[in-house]
């Protein structure tokens, strides 16, 4: 009896510690600019690429926004080799003169970058984006 219970004891300790729980597949998307200042609220675009002849539809396409630190975040199902296009523009209005003789100067300076990342199943996978100014 004693041996049973043993026995049952061991297999039911073997059950809770050989499942160990895989990391997630994550990626973590830094964009700075050139002087490796981070750029925040930069505007971040995913997309996939197929290598097959003839291509395969893309799983992955997205447009999302990075924080006020230049950082964006997220899990994926599986691992993928996608585009990373970064950009950010910042527009700046001037009024000119006095009433009633006034114009309106808007500028526009503009920063991006592209790069590519190849994620990795159950690792985090970091990616820091430079951008530049844009032609």
């Amino acid at each position: 009896m004693k041996f049973k219970l043993f026995f049952l004891l061991v297999l039911v300790s073997a059950g809770f510690i050989g499942c160990k729980e895989d990391d997630p597949t994550k990626l973590q998307v830094y964009v700075v600019d050139e002087e490796g200042n981070r750029v925040q609220n930069a505007v971040i675009q995913f997309n996939c690429e197929s290598s097959y002849d003839p291509p395969r539809p893309c799983d992955v396409e997205m447009e999302v926004t990075a924080d006020g630190t230049g950082y964006y975040e997220r899990e994926f199902d599986q691992p993928s080799v996608l585009r990373i296009n970064a950009f950010k523009i910042d527009r700046d209005t001037q009024v000119l003169g006095t009433l009633p003789d006034t114009s309106v100067v808007i500028t526009a300076d503009s920063l991006c970058g592209e790069s590519y990342v190849s994620i990795q199943e159950f690792e985090t996978t970091k990616k820091t984006v430079v951008v530049y100014e844009c032609n």
